[in-house]
């Protein structure tokens, strides 16, 4: 269905220039695919791992279930980390692809129409923001794929000024699959269906048909949503703290998403130094789109404006917008910076312009390659570096959470001999439990204390109290790449393990 529209590009000179983007979007998403998986994504595969029947037992997972089941296709044939990451690597270049073919219809000559596509294509294929969600083992990717193919099959059919079974088809499809795969995909629905009703006043009742098929859909998932949605709340009930983790404040979210996604993952705190890297671009595309305001495309304002307008009114109520959420209106963003800076009169300047983007996805990229904080945790490293130096048989690892997380379960699950661990029943951590739950604990030389997700779950340390009071000394910290410190406490006495 969705391979239909590509066979339009029997054009040479399109198939090039498709040809450079994506070559370069491969090569430049190659580099650190194979890294650890963070926690999200280790949690992502352990429950992908399970029998396809489980794959919908998902409650504690604030996703829906189609890039559970297309993981869980992917781990029958592996489990390397750079293989399971292809399940966002392919969606992230299907996007780079057709938004050269949206740019393409924009444009009153054919050579505009080949430079925006090419333009706007590139920035996506060099956006350290995309490259890092293109190698990211959770939905994102995925979600912006939909939402790429649905936006080209409306924007192509007004075009054509014609809305055919075909295309009502293809657009119903990947809105249902899009609502498969992320639950704030409607923001982006919504956008396409304001622009619909402006677009093809005519096809009012075509409309409300294809509204209808999508709803109905999507209605067979409605009773797990709602039980995730408990399941959430819970969490939030439990874990007050959470929130601020996985939110950002509604005063700064709408600017850091535009920010993120011009700059990729650097650390936004409005130091002098971050005002002077980002206000250049910033004044500077504000004119090219002030001046090309006339002319910018309603689909493309819709997509990105609307979109992301919707998810932070809703964000007051529930905390959903984040940059790496709405990255389905990523290809808009470059789409209409591309637009604006060709609609400047002087070549000079837009030169100048697309200089200046491109340059900025460069560092951006370089910054991401090279600064260990933009990169994923390395659980990986880590756990291989305590199995070097600590003896499993007279050794623990203590987590402040209820469980070990989920990607030192993986990495440990193939293991002969599995690194002793010790966890809590619930949290935040009272002393009663430290108590009953470190009474097998005294029998180890060793305690390896992670401090992991800690400011929430044990804010008053206290695990290190216990320890401490029990005969142990803190001896080293570990240092890890983005997963905080690990305490290695140990006392002279030794007592051997009870097996």
């Amino acid at each position: 269905m969705i391979a239909c529209y590509t066979l339009g590009m029997r054009n040479m000179k399109s198939i090039l220039s498709v040809s450079v983007p994506l070559f370069i979007a491969l090569l430049v998403r190659v580099p650190l695919i194979d890294g650890s998986f963070w926690l999200d994504e280790a949690a992502q595969v352990l429950e992908s791992m399970r029998p396809l029947s489980q794959q919908l037992d998902i409650g504690a997972d604030f996703q829906p279930p189609l890039f559970h089941v297309l993981v869980h296709l992917l781990t029958r044939w592996g489990v390397e980390e750079w293989w399971l990451r292809l399940a966002s690597l392919i969606p992230g270049l299907v996007t780079i692809f057709f938004t050269y073919r949206i740019g393409m219809l924009f444009g009153k000559t054919e050579k505009r129409q080949h430079i925006i596509g090419f333009l706007s294509s590139m920035l996506l294929s060099l956006s350290a923001f995309h490259v890092y969600f293109s190698q990211e083992l959770r939905p994102y990717a995925l979600a912006a794929c939909w939402a790429t193919i649905s936006w080209y099959v409306l924007l192509r059919a007004q075009q054509k000024k014609m809305w055919n079974m075909r295309d009502r088809t293809c657009f119903i499809f990947c809105s249902i699959a899009g609502l498969y795969t992320m639950y704030v995909y409607p923001f982006l629905l919504i956008s396409q269906f304001a622009f619909l009703v402006f677009s093809h006043t005519k096809e009012i009742k075509k409309h409300l048909q294809d509204a209808g098929w999508i709803t109905l859909g999507f209605l067979p998932w409605v009773p797990y949503f709602l039980f995730q949605l408990k399941v959430g709340r819970t969490l939030q009930h439990t874990l007050p703290g959470w929130s601020t983790v996985v939110s950002t404040p509604q005063w700064k979210a709408l600017p850091l998403v535009l920010l993120k996604f011009f700059g990729g993952g650097v650390k936004i705190d409005m130091s002098l130094q971050d005002i002077v890297y980002f206000g250049v671009p910033i004044v500077f595309l504000s004119y090219a789109v002030w001046k090309s305001r006339h002319t910018l495309s309603r689909a493309l304002l819709l997509w990105l404006g609307l979109s992301l307008f919707l998810a932070w009114l809703v964000s007051f109520i529930v905390p959903v917008l984040a940059p790496k959420r709405v990255l389905f209106v990523l290809p808009a963003f470059f789409l209409l910076i591309t637009q604006a800076i060709l609609s400047l009169k002087q070549k000079s300047v837009w030169y100048a312009g697309i200089a200046l983007c491109l340059v900025y996805q460069g560092m951006g990229l370089v910054s991401y390659w090279t600064l260990p904080y933009m990169q994923r945790e390395g659980w990986r490293e880590s756990i291989a570096a305590i199995r070097q130096q600590y003896s499993a048989g007279t050794s623990v690892a203590v987590f402040g959470f209820t469980e070990p997380f989920a990607p030192w379960i993986f990495y440990e699950r193939n293991k002969n001999f599995r690194f002793p661990t010790a966890s809590f029943s619930s949290f935040p951590l009272v002393q009663k439990e430290v108590e009953q739950s470190f009474a097998t604990l005294e029998s180890y030389k060793t305690i390896l204390i992670f401090d992991y997700l800690r400011d929430l779950t044990d804010p008053s340390r206290l695990i290190e109290s216990w320890v401490e009071t029990h005969g142990f000394e803190q001896k080293t910290i570990i240092q890890t790449k983005n997963m905080g410190f690990i305490r290695v406490y140990e006392r002279n006495t030794f007592i051997s393990v009870k097996n």
